[in-house]
């Protein structure tokens, strides 16, 4: 009686074996969805970033660079999840076709994959949306809050700042320096006013 029932549970194990148990489960298994976030691109234009380079100790030349709000997004995607690996892996000595099930359930999850957009977001951050280019013809404000200076001076065609037309001289200044359409762009120049 012993030897019936271990052939039996063999010719049931081997039916379960040929049938693929991992791809049977996977396939008959619902669909799981997660949220993702999709290609990120520059959205509308922002403001401008700037920077200086020091030419000379009396010359700057200020660069500017266009940012833009970062657009997202967002996406369900939507596949089946792999079942029964385990019963696969114990399908190997069986002619190999545990691997055929095992590939099987992997082809299903592949074409179950489904992938819906949800919308577009703005991500809340800056990203560049172009090269950096001359600050030219720009109006800047020049401060130095200890000597009570401030003056707003134009740059010229290539955006150069030619700081000792219009400083005194003589003396060591810690220069507040910001275009005049953007005040929160605010940098810092230490100037030795030979």
């Amino acid at each position: 009686m012993t030897g019936r029932r271990l052939c039996i549970w063999m010719f049931l194990f081997l039916l379960a074996g040929l049938f693929g148990c991992s791809s049977t489960l996977t396939y008959l298994g619902p669909l799981k969805s997660k949220l993702v976030t999709g290609d990120r691109a520059p959205g509308p234009f922002a403001k401008y970033e700037y920077k200086y380079y020091v030419n000379n100790n009396d010359t700057l030349r200020f660069v500017k660079t266009s940012m833009c709000h970062e657009k997202a997004e967002k996406l369900r995607v939507m596949k089946k999840q792999r079942r029964g690996v385990y019963l696969a892996v114990l399908e190997l000595p069986l002619f190999g076709l545990g691997l055929f099930d095992m590939l099987q359930s992997y082809a299903i999850v592949q074409n179950s994959k489904r992938v819906e957009p949800l919308a577009k977001f703005s991500t809340g951050n800056l990203v560049m949306c172009g090269g950096p280019a001359p600050a030219a013809n720009e109006a800047f404000v020049v401060q130095d809050p200890v000597r009570n200076i401030r003056l707003i001076i134009g740059t010229d065609d290539s955006g150069r700042l030619f700081l000792d037309r219009i400083l005194p001289k003589g003396s060591l200044m810690i220069l507040k320096l910001y275009p005049q359409s953007d005040p929160s762009a605010v940098m810092t120049y230490e100037y030795d006013a030979k």
